[in-house]
C-alpha cells in the first residue's frame, strides 16, 4: 500500500454533520444501535471502549445503563474521549472488558485490518464486538403467531460478482468480490479471536455482527 493510501485511511472522511441527519439515523440504523448495545451488555462488560463514536447514541445509552465508557475517534470535532486511530489505540493492554468497533474496519484498507484487530484484542480483557457492512440481495419475512414470539427468516445472497470501488469511505465490504465472510473469518482466527456469536439483525440486514472472545 502506498503512502498516499495509508494517509487517506487515517484521515477524516466525513464531517460531523453526517451523523446528525434523518438520512443517517434511519430505522435500520436504530436496529444496528440496538444490536451493538445488546452485544456489549450481553458480554457482561462493566467497561467498554467504543471506537468510532459516530452520533454518540450507543455510548450515551451504555453510560446510562451503568457502564464505564470511553470513546475513540480520529475526528476531534466529534469530541471523543480519546483522539486516535484503531490501528494504534493509546490505551494499555487489557484496558476495558469489551471493545466495540461498529462500521469502523471497512474504512481501512484490507491490509491494515489485521493491525486493527490486533489492537482491539490487545486492549480488551474479554470480548470485542465488530459490525461490518455486508453487500447482498435479501429475501426476508417476519411472522407473529399468537402466544409465540416474533419469528424472522432471512436469506441473503452476497454480491460476490461485484468488485468494490472505493467511494471515499469504504475500502471494502463483505459479500463483494475478494472480500468473503470466510476471508474475514481467517483474519479473526489469525488475530487469536474465537467467534462466540455472529449474524445479521433482521431489521438491519445490510450489516453483519460478531461477538468475539479474546
Amino acid at each position: 500500500m502506498g503512502d498516499n493510501q495509508s494517509n487517506m485511511a487515517h484521515s477524516i472522511q466525513v464531517n460531523k454533520e453526517h451523523y446528525f441527519r434523518l438520512g443517517y439515523v434511519k430505522k435500520e440504523r436504530w436496529a444496528n444501535f440496538w444490536r451493538q448495545i445488546h452485544l456489549v451488555v450481553e458480554s457482561d462488560a462493566k467497561s467498554t471502549l467504543e471506537v468510532g463514536i459516530g452520533s454518540g447514541i450507543v455510548a450515551d445509552a451504555l453510560r446510562k445503563m451503568g457502564l464505564q465508557v470511553q470513546t475513540l475517534d480520529i475526528d476531534p470535532a466529534l469530541q471523543p474521549d480519546i483522539v486516535g486511530s484503531v490501528t494504534a489505540i493509546p490505551l494499555p493492554d487489557k484496558a476495558v472488558d469489551t471493545a466495540l468497533a461498529a462500521e469502523v474496519l471497512e474504512h481501512l484498507p484490507w491490509e491494515e485490518v489485521p493491525r486493527a484487530l490486533a489492537e482491539l484484542r490487545r486492549i480488551a480483557r474479554r470480548h470485542v464486538v465488530v459490525t461490518l457492512p455486508y453487500a447482498g440481495s435479501i429475501i426476508a419475512f417476519t411472522v407473529k403467531i399468537p402466544l409465540t414470539p416474533w419469528m424472522s427468516v432471512m436469506v441473503k445472497m452476497p454480491h460476490f460478482w461485484k468488485k468494490h470501488v472505493f467511494d471515499g469511505q469504504h475500502y471494502w465490504e463483505l459479500g463483494k468480490r475478494d472480500r468473503s465472510l470466510s476471508q474475514f473469518h481467517v483474519l479473526l482466527k489469525d488475530a487469536g479471536f474465537t467467534v462466540r456469536e455472529e449474524g445479521h439483525t433482521p431489521d438491519d440486514p445490510s450489516h453483519y455482527y460478531f461477538l468475539l472472545s479474546v
